[in-house]
């Protein structure tokens, strides 16, 4: 029983090196259709994040800090319809709960649908939804003699709607809302002392499921752009990105 508690002790800290990889809900995809029919776009950017969470049947809440790199593909169907796809790397994190423990690295995919819902001169509003793969992980690390190997899978659905302005020809500005509705993700936990093994399984949730948003984006030669976008609530967000269209 003495080493069942503290293996639990042990797995609040460190699995939270996983709980990150949600993180990335709505990072790196502009939230309005932007593109014609024809044009696609192709955008890297930068983020630096912070998301609490809660482990089910625990009231224990945890501040993960994590940067991100990631690359950004969108394509035009129609004139309102736009679809993307997202590929994040995570570095450079940490866990902020009581102590600070440094994260290991994580990867995400994500696929997303915009749509612009209507239009009134230089007033447009839009709707988008994101669906979040977490790819299967593996972390090791060893904390007091106890051995920890841990296995994240599972997915986040995000909706979303934005109202954007057209200040002029290249500066446009935007604000609005993200709701995670839907958050299906699970952590396998092995640990090891002495020879002794114990497995766990964990599932977890969002602290705050609802969120705001404000950015823009300014293009320029009419074919690049630069964007910056700030996310409060159910995280703190923030992302710069440049893109091209082509």
């Amino acid at each position: 029983m003495m080493l069942r508690k503290w293996i639990v002790f042990l797995f609040v800290w460190s699995s939270i090196t996983f709980l990150s990889n949600p993180v990335s809900a709505y990072v790196g995809a502009e939230p309005f259709a932007g593109l014609a029919g024809s044009e696609t776009k192709l955008s890297l950017f930068v983020a630096s994040s912070e998301i609490d969470y809660d482990l089910d049947e625990d009231d224990e809440k945890f501040e993960v800090e994590r940067t991100i790199l990631g690359v950004n593909l969108s394509k035009g169907i129609s004139e309102k319809l736009n679809i993307y796809g997202t590929l994040g790397y995570l570095f450079d994190g940490n866990l902020k709960s009581g102590i600070d423990i440094e994260l290991d690295e994580g990867y995400y995919l994500s696929a997303g649908l915009k749509y612009k819902a209507f239009q009134s001169g230089k007033l447009s509003g839009h709707l988008y939804g994101q669906f979040d793969y977490v790819i299967e992980e593996t972390y090791a690390d060893t904390y007091n003699g106890v051995s920890l190997n841990l296995e994240i899978d599972g997915f986040e659905i995000t909706l979303g709607g934005v109202m954007k302005y057209q200040m002029d020809s290249n500066l446009s500005l935007y604000g609005g809302i993200a709701f995670v509705p839907l958050t299906d993700q699970s952590i396998d936990l092995e640990a090891i002392r002495n020879g002794a093994r114990t497995t766990l399984d964990y599932d977890l949730e969002r602290d705050h499921k609802l969120g705001l948003k404000i950015g823009g984006e300014y293009i320029f030669d009419k074919k690049w752009a630069i964007s910056g976008e700030a996310d409060f609530g159910s995280e703190q967000t923030y992302v710069v990105s440049v893109g091209a269209k082509f």
